[in-house]
């Protein structure tokens, strides 16, 4: 009687088995543990780059709406707030930095160093993202992979930052126009909800390793798995960004990004 019973038992398992769904499409780039086909965004997205500080006044004012402004208008975009000689200053906030060769607060950047909105913005991208992430404890294990939609010529990086919103600290204003929810105290916000807060980047470097070398065939796959960790510091929610940047010269310009913002 056992015997017939581990027998159907058998049976059952090995059909249900051959029923679970597996990923057979040439387009997918992966497939999860349920054998679901899993596929890269091949939308195109921008970067803005704000460099800020907390002791500066307009970049509690104008630099905040600004921001706010620009990433409520173009969906496609995605911001990250670099910090200058401040508690939430990074070593690749300083390496972005110096790169731009940045002098004043607030300035912000599009895609590297460009200073005018792109208007590429709504169109398919050369390099689709896949991008998935899981946090334990102080760290965040990150899988992202990159697809080409279109041959690439040239040298290209893969760069996973660490961001944060809803870091608590306080805020120099001009006025009190940016967060009038706030308490506002003789030009400073005490505690204001700082976001998009750049904190670090998974090699150490602003523009990450190198992936390609020498240009890539069109509808190739490419997967990383990289970790990012959280120091004592960092006190709000955390999240990656995955950018990929195409070298040319000594400048980078970005390809395309992705957030895992939830």
């Amino acid at each position: 009687m056992n015997f017939r019973i581990l027998t159907l038992l058998f049976v059952l398992t090995t059909l249900i088995s051959s029923c679970k769904k597996t990923c057979n499409d040439p387009n997918s780039i992966n497939f999860d543990k349920e054998g679901a086909c899993l596929y890269a965004d091949s939308s195109q997205r921008n970067l803005v780059l704000k460099v800020t500080a907390a002791w500066c006044k307009p970049c509690g004012s104008y630099g905040i709406r600004q921001m706010n402004s620009l990433l409520r208008r173009n969906a496609s975009l995605i911001g990250l707030a670099i910090h200058r000689q401040d508690v939430m200053s990074s070593d690749v906030g300083d390496e972005f930095i110096k790169y731009a060769r940045n002098t004043s607060v607030p300035s912000f950047y599009f895609d590297g160093k460009s200073r005018t909105l792109p208007q590429n913005q709504n169109t398919t991208a050369k390099v689709g993202l896949y991008l998935d992430w899981s946090k334990e404890g102080n760290e965040l294990s990150v899988t992202t992979s990159i697809q080409t939609r279109a041959a690439l010529e040239g040298t290209y990086n893969l760069a996973v930052y660490l961001v944060e919103d809803s870091h608590v600290a306080a805020q120099k204003a001009s006025d009190h126009t940016a967060r009038p929810d706030l308490e506002y105290n003789n030009g400073t916000y005490p505690a204001f909800e700082h976001n998009h807060v750049l904190r670090g980047e998974a090699t150490g470097k602003m523009f990450g390793e190198q992936i390609i070398s020498d240009g890539l065939s069109s509808g190739e796959v490419m997967n990383f798995d990289k970790k990012l960790t959280i120091n004592e510091k960092i006190t709000g929610t955390v999240y990656p960004v995955v950018a990929v940047w195409k070298k040319e010269g000594a400048s980078y310009v970005l390809e395309n990004v992705i957030s895992g913002k939830e």
